[in-house]
């Protein structure tokens, strides 16, 4: 029998934490948000927002998923 530990992780993220996460100043965060580009975040309390970390998460590996390939010889020249 598989159990289901989902509960275990965090499922709302605090500014704090998506701080850590994603390296964008809340201002941008904000813009991003507004703009359709970032998952919006959801009011938790009078003064306290949280983001959703299966969206924040899916944001994330579409932005990895999306960066350009580079060849070996590319990567040589580089370095």
């Amino acid at each position: 029998m598989q159990k289901n530990f989902d509960w275990v992780y965090p499922r709302l993220l605090t500014r704090q934490q998506l701080s850590k996460l994603v390296p964008y100043h809340p201002n941008h965060i904000y813009r991003l948000e507004k703009s359709g580009d970032f998952p919006r975040r959801v009011k938790i309390g009078k003064h306290r927002v949280a983001w959703v970390a299966q969206e924040v998460n899916q944001w994330i590996d579409k932005k990895i998923s999306e960066r350009p390939t580079v060849s070996n010889k590319e990567l040589k020249d580089v370095v």
